[in-house]
C-alpha cells in the first residue's frame, strides 16, 4: 500500500541530511512507499501537485511548446499510471525534475555502464539496496510486463519462488499478486475516466474544428496528427463502455479534420482513407448525427474534388449522392447541421450530373432544413453548418449549372459573413464569382479576377486545393477563348505554381 506524504517528507530530511543526490532521493521514495517513479520525483522535490503542474507549463513555455495545462487532476492521473503520457511530454518532464526518462519509469537503461552508477527505477527493494536488471522490482512497470508475457511470467515465478521453501509471503510477492488482481480486474470492470480527461478532449477538438477554418492547412495538420495519436493512445486502453463510446465519437471528429485538411493539401487519396476511418469510428459510436457529418463530409470533401484531380465525373457525382442519400436518411427528423448541409453536398452532386431541377428542388430542401437549425448548429466550426458555407455550396452548384445570376445573389450574401481570418473558403467564392464572369462572356476580366484572387493571398495560404479550382476555372474556358491573351495569362500564371 502506497505511503502518505509524511513518509515522503522523512525520507527528503534524511536525505538532506546525508547529503544524497536527489536520485537516491527519488529511488528510496519509490522503494519505501510503493509510487510511481514519476510520483517519487515529485516527492523528491517537494512539491505539491499544483505547484508541479504549474512548473511544468513553465518548461513548456520556455522551450518553445504548448503548455498542457494538467492541472492537480491531470498530472495525478499521469502519475498513478491511469493515463499514458504522450511521447512529446517526456522532454519537458525530463527537463522539470532533472532527470531522464528512465529514472521516470519510462523505458529502460541498456547503455551497459556501470550499475552502481544509476539507480534503476523502479526499486522494490528497502532503502539503501539498488534493484537489478531483471529483479522483481521490474513489476513495478506496467507497461515492461504487460508487452512481454513470457517475461512477466519469468518474473511471477521469481517473486513468488520463496513461498515454496515456506519463508513466507514476502513484499516483493505481495505486491506481484496484486499487480496480478489489478490487471484480472480492470479486464473485466475497467476505470472510468476522470470527467475533466473527457472534458478537456472535447475542447481540443471543438478547438481544431475552428482551426480548420482560419489555420494555414500544413500548420494544422501536424497538431492534428499528435492529438490523434494522443487519443488513439487513451482509446486502446480498457475503457467503459460509456467511455469508449465517448472516445469513438472523438476520433471521427478528428480524422474527419484529418480528411478535410489533407484534401486542402492536394492529397485525396490520403483524404478519403481519413473520412473511411471518420465513418467506421462514427460507426461504432452509433450517434445519428456523427454519422450524417461524416458521410457529408465524406461527399464534399473525399469524392466530388476528386473530380478536379481527373476522376469520372459521373460516377464520382454518384458516388455523392449515395453518401449523402444515407445521410439524409440518417439525420432525417434530427435538427442537426449535418441534415441541410446533405441537400446542399446533393445539390452540388446533381450539378456535376447536369440535374438542374434535380439540384434546384436539393437547394430548397437545404434552405427548409437550415431555417430549422438553432444557433448552435450554425456556428463557425466544421463541426456545424454556418450559412455563409450553405451559401458557398449553392455557389459553386448554381456557378456549374450556368444560372450566374443566382450563383451571384449568394456570393454576395455569402463573402461578408465571413470573419477576416477565413481566407479558403472565401477565396474559392471569390472564384465562382470569376467564373460566371467568363460564363457571362467577360472572359479577360474573369481571368484576372482568378489571379487577383490567388495573389491577394499570403503564400503560405495558397493550398493545393485553391490552385486545382482555379484550374478548373480554365478548363471550363469555352473554345474560342482559349486562345485569348487572357486564357494564355491565366495558363502560364497556373503553370508557375506546378
Amino acid at each position: 500500500m502506497a505511503h502518505g506524504r509524511a513518509c515522503a517528507a522523512r525520507i527528503r530530511e534524511l536525505a538532506q541530511r546525508a547529503g544524497w543526490p536527489l536520485v537516491r532521493t527519488a529511488a528510496e521514495i519509490v522503494a519505501c512507499c510503493q509510487v510511481t517513479p514519476l510520483r517519487a520525483w515529485r516527492l523528491a522535490h517537494g512539491w505539491p501537485l499544483e505547484e508541479a503542474a504549474d512548473r511544468l507549463d513553465e518548461v513548456c513555455a520556455r522551450i518553445g511548446l504548448r503548455q498542457p495545462h494538467l492541472g492537480k487532476a491531470g498530472l495525478s492521473c499521469y502519475e498513478l499510471g491511469k493515463h499514458p503520457v504522450p511521447m512529446w511530454l517526456l522532454d519537458p518532464l525530463c527537463r522539470l525534475y532533472q532527470t531522464r526518462p528512465d529514472w521516470l519509469g519510462f523505458g529502460g537503461d541498456y547503455s551497459g555502464g556501470e550499475p552502481g552508477e544509476r539507480p534503476l527505477f523502479p526499486v522494490l527493494a528497502g532503502p539503501g539496496k539498488g534493484g537489478e536488471k531483471g529483479s522483481t522490482g521490474d513489476l513495478l512497470n506496467r507497461t515492461d510486463h504487460q508487452e512481454d508475457p513470457m517475461r512477466r511470467r519469468e518474473l511471477l515465478r521469481t517473486a513468488l519462488a520463496g513461498l515454496a521453501l515456506g519463508s513466507g509471503l514476502t513484499p516483493q510477492a505481495a505486491h506481484a499478486l496484486e499487480l496480478l488482481r489489478q490487471d484480472a480486474e480492470h479486464t473485466v470492470r475497467p476505470p472510468a475516466l476522470e470527467p475533466t480527461t473527457l472534458d478537456e478532449w472535447e475542447h481540443i477538438v471543438e478547438a481544431h474544428g475552428y482551426a480548420l477554418k482560419t489555420t494555414p492547412p500544413l500548420s494544422l495538420l501536424g497538431e492534428l496528427a499528435a492529438d490523434f495519436a494522443e487519443l488513439q493512445a487513451l482509446a486502446q486502453r480498457g475503457l467503459r463502455l460509456h467511455d469508449r463510446k465517448h472516445v469513438y465519437y472523438l476520433s471521427a471528429q478528428l480524422a474527419g479534420l484529418m480528411g478535410v485538411t489533407l484534401l486542402n493539401l492536394g492529397e485525396p487519396r490520403d483524404a478519403w482513407r481519413w473520412f473511411n476511418t471518420a465513418q467506421a469510428a462514427a460507426e461504432e459510436n452509433g450517434d445519428r448525427a456523427l454519422r450524417g457529418w461524416v458521410l457529408t463530409r465524406k461527399a464534399i470533401s473525399g469524392a466530388l474534388p476528386r473530380i478536379r484531380y481527373g476522376a469520372d465525373p459521373v460516377q464520382t457525382a454518384r458516388l455523392a449522392l449515395r453518401l449523402t442519400e444515407q445521410a439524409q436518411a440518417l439525420t432525417r427528423n434530427i435538427p442537426c447541421a449535418a441534415h441541410p448541409m446533405a441537400h446542399a453536398v446533393e445539390a452540388s452532386a446533381r450539378s456535376w450530373l447536369g440535374d438542374r431541377p434535380g439540384a434546384l428542388a436539393a437547394i430548397n430542401r437545404a434552405r427548409d432544413a437550415f431555417a430549422r437549425l438553432d444557433a448552435e448548429e450554425t456556428r463557425a466550426s466544421s463541426f456545424c453548418y454556418p450559412e455563409q458555407q450553405m451559401r458557398s455550396h449553392f455557389s459553386d452548384s448554381l456557378t456549374r449549372l450556368g444560372l450566374t445570376r443566382e450563383a451571384r445573389r449568394e456570393q454576395q450574401a455569402a463573402l461578408p459573413l465571413y470573419s477576416p481570418n477565413e481566407t479558403l473558403e472565401p477565396t474559392i467564392v471569390r472564384m465562382d464569382q470569376a467564373e460566371c464572369l467568363i460564363k457571362d462572356g467577360d472572359v479577360t476580366e474573369g481571368c484576372r479576377s482568378v489571379i487577383r484572387v490567388i495573389l491577394d493571398l499570403p503564400e503560405e495560404r495558397r493550398a493545393p486545393t485553391l490552385w486545382s479550382h482555379a484550374r478548373r476555372v480554365a478548363k471550363s474556358l469555352p473554345q474560342e477563348a482559349q486562345h485569348t491573351p487572357a486564357a494564355r495569362d491565366l495558363r502560364e500564371f497556373l503553370a508557375s505554381s506546378r
